[in-house]
Order: C-alpha cells, then sequence, then structure tokens
C-alpha cells in the first residue's frame, strides 16, 4: 500500500461590559451556535418542536418509542418551558453565559433555521455592539444548508458551493464593517463543518487511489474560487478555518497505508492538511486547519497538528465532550475523559484556536450551554479548562468545587414504558477541584479517598442510588453535593448521555435567574417523597416537563382497579392506569410481536407488552466462554442488507480482538411471509437471544434450526442456558441445510430467570438460522 504523502507533501446584562469578559489573547475560541436552538421555546426548528409535554407510550413513532430527541433541554425557569420568550431575552441570556466562561463569540450554522438563524446573527451582533462586549459572531459554513445551482457549479448534483458562495456574501454585505464581526489577523473569520460537501460529486466520489491528488486539490479550488469572489465583491481577504473530518468519507481505505476499515483514514491525515495549509502552486493555503468532532482521526490529532504548525498555519484542535444523536451516531466515553483529554491536547498542541462543538445542540447532546441534564457541570469545568488554556496556568479559587457526572442507570437495566435502542456502560465520576487537599466520600458507596488540591478526577461503577458526595478536612464536611438525580434501576427511557450536578449549580441560578428561585429538573428525582419517581407521576398522571405535575398522584391508588398500586405498578414497572394481563397455562412466546411491529429495540415486548426478549453478546478467545456474563448489543437498526431485517448488532471492533462484529437479525421468507432470527457469530464474539421469564411456573421451549449455507462445510453451534442455577441445557451441531429441532421441557423458573439461546464460535464460525422457536408455559406455580 502507498501513502500519499509521497505524491502531494507538502440579561439581562446588568452591568457585564468589556471589563468582565476574559481577557483576550491570540487564542479565541467560539462555540457552534445551532440558530435553530436559543434558549428556551423560541425554537421552531423541526428536531425542536417535540417538547417534552408531547412524550407519551401511546405514541408509536420509533423516535418516541425511544424518548424523542432532546433529553437534555435548554436549562431556564419552568415558565419558560411553556410561554413565548422574547427573542432578545433568549439572545442576552446566551452571550451573557458565553462570556462568563471565556468564550470569544458564536459561530451560528448557516443556516440551521431558516426563521432564526439570520435574525439571531443580528441580534447577536446588535447587542454586542450596543453594550460594547468583548464579544464576536460570525458564521459555520454548513454543506447540509446549502443547495443551489448555477452554471459554473451544479449543487444538485452533490455540491453546495454556491449556497455556500451566498452565505459568505450576505455575511459580508451586510454585516463586513461591523466592529462585532468575529476576526482573525484581521480579516472576517469563516469556520467551516464538514468541507467533504463542498465538492462536485464527480470529484467527491474520488480518491483512494490514482485520483486522490485530484481530489485535494479540487478542494483548495473550491476554497481558492470563494477568496476570488471575496476579493473581487468586497476587496478584503478572508481568514478560513477547513474543517477535515470527512475527507476522506466514501472513499476506500484499502490502499491507504495505516488506515483501519471503516472509516479511520490514519496517518495519511497529516499528509492531507499540510497539503491544505500549505497550498499548491498559485492555490492559496486555508489559514486554519481543525475539524468539528474528528470521530474518525481522533488519534491523529497531535500528529495533525504538528503538520499543521510546521506550514506556519494556525492549528484548530476539535473540542467537545460527548455526541448523542438518539436516532444517529452515538460517541461518548466514560465521564469527562474524552473533554479532558481534548483540553489536554489542546495545550501541549499549541492549537490557537477552537470551534467548541456545540454551545446549544441539545438534540444531539454535545450542547455546552447549561442543560437540564448537564445543568452548569460541563459548562463550569470548561470555563476551567479555558482559563488554563489561554493563560498557561491551572486556575485557582476560593473555593472547594465538586462535579458528579454519570449515566441515569447501570449497563442492562430494563427500560420501561419507552424502549432503547441502543446502550452503553457508564461510570460514576467525581472531579474535584480543591483549595487545598481533603478527603472525598460518597456516603452510601464504598468510596473513601485522598484528593490533592486543584483538579482530580476519579471514576466508580454505576450502580443505582443516590449520588452524593463531601470533602473532609479534619474530621469535619466542608462541602457535601447531593443531585437531586439519583441513579436509576428502572429507566424509563433511553439514556446514554451524561447527567450532571455540582457545587456550582446554585451560584450559577442565581447570576442568571436572580429573581427566580434555584429550580432542580430531576427524571429520577422524587419531590413529594412518596416513593414515586418524578418521571412517573408526570408522565402518567401530569404532563411531562412540568414539575407542578410531580406530586399529582397518590402511591397507594389503584386507578386501572387491576389490584396493583401505583407504587407496585412502578416497581413491577408496568403501566398504571391500564390493567395487567396475566398469563394463562398454554400462552406461548414465540416473537409474533416483535414481527409484527417491524421494530425491534433492546429489550423486546411479549403480547402482554412485558419486557422479555433481550438481545446480548459475548467476546473472549476461541472458543468464547459461555460463563452467563453477557452484555447487551450495544445498538438495533432497521433493515441492513448484509444482515437482514430489523438487526441487534453486537460491537464492530474491540480493542484486544479487533473486529468482533457479529448480529441477532430477522429475515422474512417472501415465499409465506414467515420470520426467521439468525444468531451471527464472529472468531471472537457469540450472538445471543435471551428469554426473560416474567412468571413463576415450568415452561417447554421448542426450536427448528439449521446453519445457513456459506459452502465450507461447517456447522454452526446452537447453544441453550438457562439461569438460576446457571447450566448448559443442551449444546447442539447444526449441520448446512440439515434442520435440526430441539426440544426441551420441564424447565423451571420465575421471574428474573432467563433462557439463553446462542449462536457460538464453538468451534465453527457459522451463523445459525431459527426456522421457528416457540417457549410454552406449561404450568403455573399457585
Amino acid at each position: 500500500m502507498t501513502r500519499f504523502c509521497t505524491v502531494i507533501i507538502v440579561f439581562l446584562f446588568a452591568g457585564l461590559s468589556v471589563a468582565q469578559a476574559a481577557p483576550k489573547s491570540e487564542k479565541q475560541i467560539y462555540a457552534h451556535y445551532m440558530g435553530s436552538w436559543p434558549a428556551g421555546t423560541k425554537a421552531t426548528a423541526h428536531h425542536y418542536r417535540q417538547q417534552p409535554k408531547d412524550i407519551s407510550p401511546e405514541n408509536k413513532s420509533m423516535l418516541s418509542q425511544v424518548g424523542g430527541r432532546v433529553t437534555n433541554w435548554s436549562l431556564v425557569p419552568q415558565e419558560w418551558f411553556y410561554s413565548q420568550v422574547e427573542l432578545k431575552q433568549a439572545a442576552e441570556l446566551e452571550i451573557k453565559r458565553a462570556m462568563r466562561i471565556g468564550l470569544d463569540g458564536f459561530a451560528i450554522d448557516a443556516w440551521a433555521s431558516e426563521e432564526l438563524a439570520k435574525p439571531l446573527l443580528a441580534m447577536f451582533l446588535d447587542i454586542c455592539k450596543e453594550k460594547n462586549l468583548d464579544f464576536s459572531v460570525t458564521l459555520c459554513l454548513d454543506p447540509s444548508c446549502h443547495k443551489v445551482k448555477t452554471e459554473r457549479y451544479d449543487d444538485s448534483a452533490g455540491g453546495h458551493i454556491t449556497g455556500m458562495h451566498d452565505t459568505v456574501r450576505y455575511l459580508l454585505s451586510n454585516y463586513g464593517d461591523h466592529p462585532k464581526l468575529a476576526r482573525r489577523d484581521g480579516k472576517p473569520l469563516i469556520f467551516t463543518y464538514s468541507t467533504q460537501g463542498f465538492l462536485p460529486r464527480d470529484v467527491q466520489k474520488m480518491g483512494g487511489g490514482k485520483d486522490e491528488a485530484k481530489r485535494w486539490k479540487q478542494k483548495l479550488i473550491v476554497f481558492n474560487d470563494l477568496r476570488q469572489m471575496v476579493r473581487k465583491e468586497f476587496n478584503t481577504e478572508i481568514f478560513i478555518h477547513h474543517d477535515i473530518d470527512n475527507a476522506f468519507l466514501g472513499i476506500d481505505l484499502r490502499n491507504i497505508e495505516g488506515s483501519t476499515l471503516p472509516h479511520t483514514p490514519g496517518p495519511i491525515m497529516a499528509d492531507y492538511a499540510a497539503y491544505l495549509a500549505n497550498g499548491d502552486g498559485k492555490l492559496q493555503g486555508q489559514d486554519a486547519i481543525g475539524g468539528f468532532l474528528g470521530v474518525n482521526w481522533l488519534n491523529e490529532f497531535e500528529r495533525v497538528g504538528q503538520s499543521v504548525k510546521k506550514t506556519g498555519k494556525t492549528w484548530a484542535i476539535p473540542m467537545w465532550h460527548q455526541y448523542n444523536n438518539i436516532m444517529g451516531s452515538l460517541h461518548v466515553r466514560p465521564g469527562t475523559d474524552l473533554s479532558r483529554h481534548l483540553w489536554n491536547l489542546a495545550r501541549s498542541s499549541d492549537c490557537t484556536l477552537i470551534q467548541y462543538v456545540t454551545w446549544n445542540d441539545y438534540g444531539e447532546d454535545t450542547n455546552l450551554a447549561p442543560g437540564t441534564a448537564t445543568r452548569y457541570t460541563i459548562y463550569d469545568l470548561t470555563a476551567h479548562q479555558i482559563e488554563w488554556w489561554k493563560t498557561g496556568k491551572e486556575p485557582t479559587y476560593d473555593h472547594d468545587k465538586v462535579y458528579l457526572t454519570y449515566r441515569r442507570y447501570p449497563s442492562g437495566a430494563t427500560i420501561y414504558p419507552l424502549n432503547s435502542r441502543r446502550s452503553t456502560a457508564g461510570v460514576l465520576e467525581v472531579a474535584t477541584i480543591l483549595t487545598k487537599p481533603g478527603k472525598i466520600q460518597l456516603p452510601g458507596r464504598s468510596a473513601n479517598y485522598d484528593a490533592p488540591a486543584g483538579l482530580y478526577v476519579k471514576q466508580f461503577p454505576l450502580t443505582a442510588g443516590p449520588v452524593v458526595a463531601q470533602v473532609v478536612r479534619g474530621g469535619k464536611v466542608q462541602l457535601r453535593v447531593t443531585s437531586p438525580d439519583p441513579i436509576s434501576d428502572k429507566p424509563w427511557r433511553e439514556a446514554n448521555a451524561m447527567v450532571c450536578y455540582s457545587s456550582e449549580f446554585d451560584r450559577h441560578w442565581q447570576i442568571d435567574f436572580p429573581d427566580t428561585p434555584v429550580q432542580t429538573y430531576a427524571e429520577y428525582g422524587d419531590a413529594d417523597d412518596d416513593g414515586l419517581p418524578n418521571w412517573f407521576e408526570m408522565l402518567y398522571f401530569g404532563k411531562f416537563g412540568d414539575y407542578s405535575t410531580a406530586t399529582s398522584t397518590n402511591p397507594s391508588d389503584d386507578p386501572d382497579g387491576d389490584g396493583l398500586t401505583n407504587l407496585q405498578e412502578y416497581l413491577q414497572q408496568s403501566d398504571p392506569r391500564n390493567k395487567t394481563q396475566s398469563y394463562q397455562v398454554g400462552h406461548v412466546w414465540d416473537l409474533e410481536t416483535v414481527h409484527q411491529s417491524g421494530a425491534t429495540f433492546n429489550p423486546d415486548v411479549d403480547a402482554t407488552g412485558r419486557k422479555v426478549w433481550h438481545y446480548l453478546y459475548k467476546l473472549g478467545d476461541r472458543p468464547v466462554p459461555l460463563d452467563g456474563a453477557y452484555l447487551p448489543c450495544p445498538i438495533s437498526s432497521g433493515k441492513v442488507g448484509y444482515a437482514g431485517d430489523m438487526v441487534q448488532h453486537t460491537p464492530y471492533h474491540d480493542d484486544h480482538y479487533k473486529h468482533v462484529y457479529g448480529w441477532v437479525a430477522r429475515h422474512q421468507n417472501p415465499a409465506d411471509d414467515s420470520w426467521m432470527i439468525q444468531l451471527r457469530p464472529n472468531t471472537h464474539c457469540s450472538a445471543m437471544l435471551a428469554w426473560q421469564s416474567p412468571v413463576t411456573g415450568k415452561v417447554s421451549l421448542d426450536i427448528s434450526t439449521y446453519a445457513k449455507p456459506d459452502g465450507s462445510d461447517r456447522k454452526g453451534t446452537l447453544t441453550i442456558q438457562r439461569t438460576a442455577p446457571f447450566e448448559t441445557l443442551t449444546e447442539t451441531r447444526v449441520p448446512e441445510n440439515e434442520s435440526v429441532d430441539v426440544n426441551l421441557s420441564d424447565i423451571t423458573v420465575k421471574p428474573g430467570d432467563r433462557i439463553y439461546i446462542i449462536g457460538s464460535y464453538h468451534p465453527d464460525y457459522m451463523p445459525v438460522m431459527l426456522k421457528s422457536l416457540q417457549i410454552k408455559l406449561e404450568s403455573l406455580a399457585d
């Protein structure tokens, strides 16, 4: 394989003024701002219109079934949720908050909201000018929002170039001389997002071979065209930040040395960055090279930074803390690991320009702006990092600070009444910034340790219970922090992103809303201490998101008359408004409910609505040990061409075993519309379907199976196990195209017991097809 470096080398402002802003330096940080998401409910973008009050188990859309697009709403007083807040009021709050932590300005996504982005641009600039604030505003070019066809560039064929010209033309025509337009080196500063989109489609598809050099050069041509337009029409120069995230999107990486399939280009990113910075002949290089998230080249940040700095251009490291697109990608790490790692790199790599992703994209959980889940925690920790980065010295304070960051529930907890299509493990993180050393205790948890002065981070297993931390010196509690959200073992909707709380919450709230009592939004808290969490009372008996309805019901009531109180319904995860269906002898569990629904979650429900079907996997050396320590498949999806319909995916990669990808998927037989289940293992991965008993009694299991043919003359292996006690009931070798029946009876179960149906790599790798599967209730215990 050949490296291409041999081819191309190369409000409410209450006295806020300039004096109160963070000191300026050559280091500038702007936050990417979604014009569709100003604080409060003024937003109009389609992905914001699903307000908290609209979330309901009765809404059967895929998005609603996982709890809606947003789990971290903008942090504002309750009355803002259901009123029309004036746009200027929201804009002033946004600037006030951003300046408080040391941001230099906003880069507004152009144009994520036709209704709001342009008015917000004008409003932000006017507020900054009127109050003479040390804060500036610019745009970030978003190719997904630029679609214009002209004689030179046919944008309808895949490019968005003319739209980019029009956006820059709009900015300079209206605000080119504005004193608060963001500038760098005296030039209007323009950020970019996903510049892969700024290419005609025929060029976009080049690459990964002999045409790679042409594709790189075409990117420079496109941006030099933009520069020429600016010179001709405005007689000025612009400073362009070039995002290289998707430089190799859609390119076959197999011919690129050091790449990792399917998406990671590897060391070639440094060569590509240097080329864009240097330019090519008469083609001017870019002013700053960076990225947006940099997910596919995260390990190359240091190398790319060094490469860019050697050219004399600006290195602009991607900066973010998590990404959680409910119906898209999920990129999260334990606690604040990612954020701290990136800030360490920003300091060590001498990065001087940052576009933080993002200020306010609540729909993807990247928001740095305070939210109902992250509150002021990531916000305040980032203020610490910004000052450290700008001054080169870790900040000190006159008081101790404690920050709690965690996931809402442990991995494997059953979600009810909504669903989950993916999951990832989490930790409980305690971050402290102490004025002097102290002892940290977590009451109710086995944690007691010494922490030094300054920033110190410790992580613990994620287990259910209250989240409390305290600082102790000389045997006395100096500071105690209790999160309003406990970790729950009975979650109600998918939540893989951070939930946070800190000792700094009250202080920031009083600055933002001095005339409003402190309000803490907490889904899993219990406002009236009656045993029913807030979400349960709001969702079933009130209006979700409206805390005045979080004390709206009596835990002893039985509104559906099924003999179970509201508290009992919560504890057993059932609907308090509908009678709980009972099972009768002869009941059959056969996945028909899942097949008919056309969608799969993890877990899936049976005909009574109870969650009994779980999709799991196990990694290990061959043969993979089937020891009962199984993990939930991390993601569910719809039809996948190579896998089947309604697929449950195991992880794609593992640090130790590398490629481990397997799946549990459905296949519909076009001849008779019957459904089959495929259990597809991999060399170091076993995939499994688990049935979890909702009853006490005895069941039988009947399976008809065969091994999916692949011409290898190997056999598949179907293993059946049970819990309580954990044991292997049978292990059956399944030949290609030969039907094998597995019949087991007299299996004693109680609620929570599981039967595992496993396609294992033991000793051969062969997908196992289940033509039919039935678990029948033979008897019920008295």
